[in-house]
């Protein structure tokens, strides 16, 4: 059997290594808006679960709030999410972003991706449940989920650097 070797020059390997190093990923609570407090005893579905729904009165921003679970928990959920070997959406952000930086494809698919790498482990409870004082006062079980808020502001967005 005989087989065929590609061997790349170093021109060919520092422009693949030029179009990936141009795309710059940010991934968190990008616009931070104000945070209202939870509602006593209402409840909606968030993404196929229960969460809280929000009164009127303002508690904080979105980032305020982050920081403060993040900090309460001892859990960085945006860097503890990308650095998980087993989330299985790591690889499929990759796939979509080596289609966006070599190819040239829409990079919609890479970036809702880089933004299901943080949510979903949340979703899946990877982060363990609650404790009973905090699932008795929200109602139900779900970590860095009570009205919704804080998860629909982790968001993603991709910026590409001009080049020459």
């Amino acid at each position: 059997m005989t087989g065929v070797v590609l061997k790349f020059d170093r021109s060919f390997k520092a422009q693949v290594r030029q179009k990936i190093e141009r795309h710059l990923f940010d991934v968190g609570v990008l616009e931070n808006r104000p945070h209202r407090a939870p509602a006593r005893g209402a409840l909606k579905t968030l993404a196929g679960g229960p969460a809280r729904r929000t009164s009127g009165r303002v508690e904080g921003t979105t980032a305020s709030v982050a920081k403060f679970v993040q900090a309460r928990l001892h859990t960085d959920i945006f860097r503890r999410a990308i650095r998980r070997p087993k989330n299985r959406d790591i690889a499929r952000f990759a796939d979509a972003f080596f289609k966006t930086a070599l190819r040239g494809e829409n990079p919609n698919r890479a970036v809702n991706l880089m933004q299901a790498i943080v949510r979903n482990p949340i979703l899946r409870g990877d982060y363990g449940p609650n404790s009973r004082s905090a699932a008795k006062a929200k109602g139900f079980s779900r970590r860095f989920i009570d009205t919704g808020q804080l998860f629909r502001a982790i968001r993603a967005r991709m910026k590409v650097k001009n080049v020459p």
